[in-house]
């Protein structure tokens, strides 16, 4: 085979594609108008299921990470976090025989941080 012949080979090949590819936009054009075999709306039905499907997914996806990345900073065991600092401060009130009037905040706040945390989850949970 010479190189002349690949290159002609080559280019029957483009020139064929090209024509093809011309086709193309006015056979679907008239697939969408004709769909006697109802080709083109069970795609179109298809595609829209696949994306509501995708949606949804990526919403419970990221509604999960939230309630992860909640978790995780309302966690009392996690270092670092406000919780582990409320609760450190809490056993240390509770243990030492603190006045009680510090010791009934720290219960307060704990309590009020649950009940606000409980009806966070809920009101979202529900939506």
């Amino acid at each position: 085979m010479t190189a002349n012949h690949a290159a002609t080979s080559v280019t029957t090949e483009f020139l064929n594609f090209a024509t093809l590819a011309k086709a193309f936009p006015a056979a679907y054009d008239a697939g969408k108008q004709d769909d006697s075999a109802s080709l083109y709306s069970n795609m179109v039905a298809d595609v829209a299921t696949q994306a509501g499907l995708e949606t949804a997914w990526l919403q419970a996806y990221y509604y999960k990470q939230y309630w992860l990345a909640i978790d995780y900073k309302l966690d009392p065991t996690t270092a670092g976090t406000k919780a582990k600092s409320y609760l450190d401060y809490y056993t240390v009130v509770a243990g030492t025989g603190a006045n009680e009037y510090e010791y009934t905040g720290v219960v307060g706040l704990n309590t009020a941080n649950e009940n606000n945390l409980t009806a966070a989850r809920n009101e979202l949970a529900y939506k």
